[in-house]
């Protein structure tokens, strides 16, 4: 399988089993020379993750291919807006161009202007500023009217071992078979199914027959969690699996882990969709 590396721990607090914090300027060099070493080329960030964009500005990322996202919310008139938008991240990242840039929210597709957006969007392509553009969804329901409005050459949706919508949906075959780059996000629904039984907040009450089914066949089969997470969702439809770096060791956990084969026959059912659960957004109303 291969891994991208997403950089929101590098500019700020991300992640619900996150401890430690952001990750500091030195650590996220180190991270960065063992993920090219293992030939580990993507980075994952945004404009609005924290100091991301500038701390890898301020590492070596030559080697990578380098993924963005537009701002979610448009501030003016919409093609002044993207133009400034990849400007300003190009020069946190201290870039001239970059593999990727996505929209952070599919409904920026539905303005009135969006039309504009996509033809400023085509042209950072034609000028090499972008080589490919993307989105970024939270509902595989979103993809029938991007679809309609553009064909990405991306698309990045959340994956995992509860949340697997845009398996079942039947999109990830579409996409798949219309030649769409798919990169899958919240492998570990943001740490929670990396938490042990026993730390696993209180809020999460309403499901925890489904987590303790989850930690059941963990210690079951003997297996840790992140190894688990990894290659349940490991199919060939996916370009890449976009995994969280809390610090160094956890890289190269990840990285090890990626190489290696789990021999289990078959994974426990514990797919829900139930919004609260499986989008981090409303957890603090939790």
């Amino acid at each position: 399988m291969k891994l991208a590396l997403g950089t929101a721990q590098f500019g700020m607090d991300y992640g619900i089993a996150n401890s430690s914090g952001s990750i500091t300027e030195k650590t996220a060099k180190s991270i960065l020379g063992l993920a090219s070493k293992h030939n580990v080329n993507m980075l994952d960030t945004a404009s609005e993750y924290g100091n991301s964009e500038s701390a890898l500005g301020n590492a070596n990322i030559e080697a990578f291919d380098i993924i963005t996202k537009l701002p979610a919310q448009v501030d003016g008139d919409i093609e002044s807006w993207c133009t400034k938008s990849i400007d300003r991240s190009l020069k946190k990242l201290k870039a001239d161009s970059v593999y990727g840039l996505l929209l952070h929210r599919p409904d920026q597709l539905i303005r009135s202007d969006a039309d504009r957006l996509i033809r400023k969007i085509n042209e950072l392509k034609n000028n090499g500023i972008i080589k490919k553009f993307g989105i970024s969804i939270y509902n595989p329901n979103d993809l029938e009217f991007v679809l309609n409005k553009i064909q990405p050459d991306i698309v990045q949706a959340p994956f995992n071992i509860i949340d697997k919508r845009i398996q079942t949906s039947g999109w990830l075959d579409k996409l798949y078979d219309q030649g769409v780059e798919i990169h899958c996000r919240s492998v570990f629904l943001q740490g929670l199914l990396l938490i042990p039984r026993e730390k696993i907040p209180s809020k999460f009450k309403p499901w925890i027959g489904l987590l303790n089914r989850w930690h059941d066949w963990l210690e079951h089969h003997s297996i840790e969690p992140y190894k688990a997470c990894l290659h349940s969702i490991n199919t060939h439809q996916i370009e890449r699996l976009v995994v969280g770096i809390d610090n160094y060791q956890q890289c190269q956990d990840l990285i090890n882990a990626s190489n290696e084969t789990v021999n289990v026959d078959s994974y426990p059912d514990i797919t829900s969709n139930d919004a609260k659960l499986i989008n981090p957004s409303f957890w603090q109303s939790l």
